[in-house]
């Protein structure tokens, strides 16, 4: 009787060892940054460690080193004719630093860029328009059915720019989790006009509904004339927990607390 008993758990440590070693494990999230100029196209995915171009465009000199959840990037040069000479080619593009927090924390999910420098070498008067799309899935936390998502974007002109440059940016959340997917955004930062030896910036929230797992994406449009250069930008899309209805009259209360607080001490005095 006492071998049965034995037994009997055995069997359920096998058991629970079979499920554990049958399952798969959790994909990883993928996390990309793509470049888009007169129809060539760079796409960078830390997933797999690897770069591509497409459109006539290519990734000769550049320098891009990835690490989980971080991509950066050095001399990247995109143009449809592939010319990569670092003077006389399309847009010239370096990023200090690319990131995803994919799966998230109890707190806040978020992609970012920083450290962004842009140069316009095409060679070509005129405002050229770069796009810069940046997408991470497998978002599952915070997962509140409700959820603030914040839109963020910042950049400086250099001060020989010969022309006003422009830049749109935009953040979203996609409950299907789809790559660079757009179900729910924050509302439109620009055109912010960005004039020579001057800094633009700009923010914008919105509620959103979550559900689990969901990607994050944002889209960068930037305009510059050729041999004007942007430095120092950076940009972000975050989603963040709301503050607890408790939480949130508790804090609207405080200064009326302190206040009575300070009144009795006065009286007591």
């Amino acid at each position: 009787m006492r071998r049965f008993g034995l037994f009997l758990p055995a069997m359920a440590l096998l058991a629970a060892a079979i499920v554990v070693l049958a399952t798969p494990p959790p994909a990883r999230a993928d996390f990309k940054v793509r470049f888009t100029y007169m129809g060539a196209v760079i796409t960078l995915d830390d997933t797999t460690s690897s770069s591509t171009a497409t459109g006539g465009a290519t990734l000769s000199g550049a320098t891009v080193t990835y690490t989980a959840g971080k991509i950066t990037v050095n001399n990247l040069v995109i143009d449809p004719n592939g010319t990569s000479d670092g003077n006389t080619a399309g847009y010239s593009i370096s990023a200090t630093i690319a990131t995803s927090n994919s799966p998230g924390s109890p707190f806040v999910a978020k992609i970012s860029e920083s450290g962004l420098n842009i140069m316009n070498q095409s060679g070509v008067n005129g405002l050229g328009l770069l796009t810069i799309d940046t997408t991470s899935t497998d978002f599952v936390s915070p997962g509140l059915p409700k959820g603030f998502l914040t839109s963020t974007v910042s950049a400086s002109a250099d001060g020989l720019n010969g022309t006003t440059a422009s830049l749109t940016f935009n953040s979203y959340l996609d409950s299907t989790n789809a790559e660079f997917g757009t179900q729910q955004g924050t509302p439109t930062i620009g055109p912010l006009a960005l004039s020579a030896g001057n800094s633009v910036s700009g923010n914008t929230f919105a509620t959103v509904n979550v559900a689990t797992p969901y990607s994050l994406s944002q889209t960068e449009l930037i305009s510059l004339n050729n041999g004007d250069l942007l430095f120092d930008g950076s940009s972000g899309t975050s989603l963040t927990t709301p503050a607890p209805p408790g939480l949130a009259l508790a804090l609207a209360g405080l200064p009326f607390v302190a206040l009575g607080w300070l009144r009795r001490r006065r009286q007591a005095a």
